[in-house]
């Protein structure tokens, strides 16, 4: 058995990321029902894919029209308009459950690949579906779940010497015009470098 595992791992991840999918499809209603962001979203996001202009006003609003707008998540507002054009309300909840899934199967990955237990790392898969499960919603902050998981394995590429450094600022700016958790990439890269320097200087492993 020990000797098929390491076989079975890409055959067991692939059933774990649509398992995940179709998980976060089943809570479709819920996405779209518990909030009630996404017609915004969608609204800013097709007057954009319309015009080619982001707004720098409030279009929309009927007690602050034309106060000013910081369009800090149009990119994301103009995948949900995208999706939606293309699925209806299925769209959006598609374009979350996927961003879900694949931040939960990132993080089996990473689990699996520094613990070598597979049960260790479906616990942490579990755990983090666990903990995140109650934003799982067709809003922006969605795609912050995908990119940080992307954005610490390219820390853990560069703590490795491996050149992740070449994609990780075009990840940067993206993630910086889909929600404006971005700065959380920053404050992971804050913790690795001082992990890196304690390594380095002060434990004598660099």
């Amino acid at each position: 058995m020990k000797r098929a595992l390491p076989y079975l791992l890409p055959t067991l991840g692939s059933v774990l990321l649509l398992a995940l999918i179709a998980g976060s499809l089943a809570m479709g209603p819920r996405m779209l029902n518990i909030d009630g962001d996404l017609g915004r979203h969608l609204t800013i996001g097709a007057y954009i894919l319309d015009t080619g202009q982001v707004p720098r006003a409030d279009l929309f609003s009927h007690t602050m029209p034309g106060a000013p707008l910081t369009p800090h998540e149009w990119l994301s507002q103009v995948l949900f308009a995208l999706s939606y054009r293309l699925l209806g309300l299925s769209g959006p909840v598609l374009l979350a459950g996927v961003c879900v899934s694949f931040a939960l199967w990132l993080t089996f990955r990473a689990a699996l690949r520094r613990s070598g237990s597979l049960l260790a790392a479906l616990v942490c898969a579990v755990l983090g579906m666990a903990a995140s499960s109650l934003h799982w919603l067709t809003r922006p902050h969605i795609f912050t779940f995908l990119l940080l998981a992307v954005w610490l394995a390219g820390l853990e590429h560069m703590r490795q010497g491996r050149p992740a450094w070449r994609w990780m600022p075009l990840l940067m700016l993206a993630w910086a015009n889909l929600h404006g958790a971005f700065i959380a990439g920053f404050a992971v890269w804050g913790i690795y470098g001082l992990a890196y320097a304690w390594e380095r200087w002060i434990d004598g492993r660099g």
